[in-house]
Formats: C-alpha cells, structure tokens, sequence
C-alpha cells in the first residue's frame, strides 16, 4: 500500500490523474496504479487549505525479477498525454515525477 496527500498551493485549472509507479529504471513500469480523481476530488474542486488523502494498493506482478525498484508517482492530463511539471523552491522546473522511496522484490 501507498498513501499519498496532495496539496493544491492555488486552484488548479485542470482535473489531472494520478499514478504511482513501481519502476526500474524509471521509464520501465512494472506494476502500476492510477486514479481517475486523486483523493475521491476532481483535481479543479482541491482545497488549498488542506491535504488530499490518496490511498493506493498496487500489487507486483508475479514474474518480476527480483531487485530494487522506484516507487514513483505524479500527476497528469490524460486528455494530453502530459505530465505536470514539478517545481523546487524557486519555481524551476525539475521533472514531471518524484521517486518518493523503494521497493525490495525477492523470489
């Protein structure tokens, strides 16, 4: 299981969805989970004066070589293809996703 909560810092324009994804590298997901509405809201409905609670069960798949992999997650219009950009302090971009910890696979 992975919890998320989100926090929308100024009304957001788009309704975006969400994903976590179990990856290694980055650009191979091996087992996934994406919501529709992060937290049950539209993203356009995201107070800014509170968190958003996101709960996600993602089984990995049988068959998934053992080792370390990414627990990566973000958020993105579907409509487009396209993921939201992730800013530092200064407003800079620094991606489109965050690598929030790791997940050890055995045999």
């Amino acid at each position: 299981p992975v919890v998320l909560y989100w926090r929308a810092l100024k009304p957001l324009e788009e309704n975006y969805q969400s994903f976590v994804h179990i990856a290694q590298p980055l650009d191979r997901v091996w087992a996934q989970e994406d919501h529709l509405n992060p937290g049950g809201l539209p993203t356009q409905r995201w107070p800014t004066d509170a968190y958003v609670w996101d709960a996600y069960d993602i089984e990995i798949p049988a068959g998934t070589p053992p080792g370390v992999y990414s627990v990566n997650v973000g958020l993105y219009l579907r409509s487009e293809g396209t993921r939201l950009a992730r800013q530092d302090e200064r407003n800079r971009p620094v991606g489109d996703s965050f690598v929030i910890g790791t997940v050890s696979v055995e045999e």
